[in-house]
């Protein structure tokens, strides 16, 4: 990922109040992050799972194989 990427979605993670920063540069998932995660999680597995169902097992390995690929 750039680092311009990274450093954009942090911004918009920190601004939300999703997660906060120390001095030392380290990144903590803050009350509101967890709330956040608590219910978006159930969205996102059922997405995933409908997914999965579509490419079934054979889509979903060549999608993980061309991603392996590409990231090299």
């Amino acid at each position: 990922m750039e680092k311009s990427t990274v450093n954009r979605n942090l911004t918009r993670l920190v601004e939300k109040q999703y997660i906060s920063g120390d001095e030392n540069s380290f990144l903590f998932i803050t009350e509101n992050g967890k709330e956040f995660l608590e219910g978006v999680l159930p969205h996102w597995n059922n997405a995933m799972s409908e997914v999965r169902g579509i490419l079934e097992k054979d889509g979903e390995n060549a999608i993980n194989l061309i991603l392996t690929k590409l990231s090299r």
